[in-house]
């Protein structure tokens, strides 16, 4: 018969935790990302409905909103990126974290870096629940 552990295996457990939670929604600015997204892509929604959908582009084009609602929305969409760029940061040193994946800084260079960053790569900034989490698993492998 063949025997399973009950118990889950450390590495099992850290890579279901690193899957779990995310630096940037544990330092609370989570929010930040929820707005700078929601003015990144509503400004590139609305650009892009007046002027790839016919009926709002004749609509528009008749008055003088195809003049105005294009570079407003083209510039709420800049404003959500650069949003994003300065507001998400690290509490301790102020590391700009989407920024740092935006510029090609983070290792590996890629969106999944930056939804699973763990800890801030510039200072080490763990957060309240990681650490929490790394010395609850840390005294379950001294008991064992």
């Amino acid at each position: 018969m063949i025997r399973r552990d009950t118990e889950p295996s450390l590495e099992r457990t850290l890579s279901a935790d690193i899957g779990t939670h995310s630096l940037i929604a544990e330092s609370t600015q989570i929010w930040k990302v929820i707005l700078g997204v929601g003015l990144l892509i509503g400004g590139a929604a609305t650009s892009m409905a007046f002027s790839f959908v016919p009926y709002l582009h004749a609509l528009a084009a008749d008055r003088w909103q195809l003049e105005v609602l294009e570079p407003v929305s083209i510039a709420v969409s800049a404003v959500g990126f650069v949003y994003l760029c300065l507001a998400v940061q690290c509490p301790e040193c102020r590391a700009r974290w989407i920024w740092l994946a935006v510029s090609g800084k983070l290792k590996p260079p890629s969106l999944n870096t930056l939804v699973i960053l763990d800890r801030c790569p510039t200072c080490g900034y763990e957060g309240t629940l990681f650490r929490s989490a790394s010395a609850e698993t840390g005294s379950r492998i001294a008991r064992k």
